[in-house]
């Protein structure tokens, strides 16, 4: 059984629907304060960043016993735990326990679609989530190609879903793992490598400029292909011209 309270932007736009934009994004940013003063990769962004990040993060209560993955699910987002304790498991063998501080989920890359998870995430105790969706993070960096830097940089997974890996190191006896609240293992650096090889993507924060680029040039041209709008301007130009020279 699963009971999830969940506030995002999907849930206080009804509230704040008829609110000035400014004032809505200003109690976005008071409702993530705590996420985006302590995590770095949130607090590294910039102003506007901030803002769209805070409009897009998504906040989930859960109670003890729920179970936030399970095996097979897929899985899409990033997940920052605020407080409380959950359990990974894996075929009901425990694997490792997180805590606040800790972040789950799964490597974010332009054109990598999410996989399944390997193990089961079930909260211990009362917790409390930021949660980040690759699509909506996936239109953040089109608006915002620069902080692609600060994302690869600055976020540390504690626990990969789709990883096998154990969190806990298997010379530890099993009675002190049972009261382990606060080990992590953080996410390979040499997987981002492996998924740039892979992908038809090599540089993601070029990739996003194009894309923040050709996004530009459409609402400029209304959709219109760029050449085509300078044609029609030259044209403009010369009728404009012909008329003029008839008026004198």
């Amino acid at each position: 059984v699963v009971s999830t309270q969940s506030t995002g932007s999907s849930g206080i736009n009804a509230e704040y629907g008829g609110w000035p934009r400014a004032l809505r994004e200003d109690c976005y940013l008071h409702m993530h304060d705590m996420l985006l003063r302590r995590w770095p990769v949130l607090r590294e962004a910039s102003s506007g960043c901030q803002r769209m990040l805070s409009e897009r993060l998504k906040r989930i209560n859960m109670s003890p016993g729920d179970y936030i993955y399970h095996a097979g699910d897929c899985v899409g987002e990033i997940s920052f735990v605020i407080r409380g304790h959950v359990k990974v498991t894996n075929r009901n063998r425990l694997i490792g326990i997180l805590t606040s501080g800790d972040v789950l989920g799964e490597i974010f890359w332009p054109t990598r679609i999410g996989k399944k998870s390997k193990a089961s995430v079930q909260a211990i105790t009362y917790c409390e989530f930021e949660v980040l969706n690759h699509e909506d993070l996936n239109e953040i960096l089109i608006q915002f190609p620069d902080y692609w830097d600060v994302w690869v940089e600055k976020l540390k997974i504690s626990y990969e879903i789709s990883s096998k890996q154990d969190l806990f190191n298997k010379s530890v006896p099993t009675e002190l793992v049972q009261f382990v609240e606060n080990q992590r293992t953080i996410a390979r650096d040499s997987l981002l490598d492996k998924i740039r090889e892979e992908s038809d993507v090599k540089n993601p924060k070029e990739f996003y400029y194009k894309l923040a680029k050709k996004r530009v040039q459409k609402k400029r041209g209304k959709g219109m292909d760029i050449e085509m709008r300078k044609t029609l301007m030259e044209t403009n130009r010369k009728v404009r011209s012909e008329l003029e020279k008839a008026d004198k």
